[in-house]
């Protein structure tokens, strides 16, 4: 029996890999919210004092940062992450309202 830093299988990478802890769980939910910020700066792009060839360009940027950073949130937070945040979004949107009553004639 080995005494020391206890290992986890998480179904992925090698068996015995240690978890990468509670900080990388912060960390990657933290870049998985902070990639959705690129969304409400989509918007502000149509007013930019920019050629059309430069708006694309940077809404592309954007995009392609926004999914990178996505990434490496969700490869530090692993599922368990994505499940919490998906929950947390989830719970703050409008509620699903009951079926209406049936009229029978």
């Amino acid at each position: 029996m080995s005494v020391g830093r206890v290992r986890h299988r998480h179904g992925h990478g090698e068996a015995g890999r240690p978890h990468r802890g509670r900080r990388g769980f912060l960390a990657g939910v933290v870049l998985m919210a902070g990639s959705f910020l690129v969304y409400p700066a989509y918007p502000v792009l149509v007013l930019w004092p920019a050629t059309d060839r430069a708006r694309v360009e940077i809404t592309l940027v954007g995009a392609v940062l926004s999914w990178a950073v996505f990434t490496v949130g969700l490869y530090l937070a692993g599922r368990r992450g994505w499940v919490w945040l998906r929950r947390r979004w989830k719970s703050h949107g409008p509620r699903p309202m009951p079926p209406p009553p049936s009229v029978t004639p």
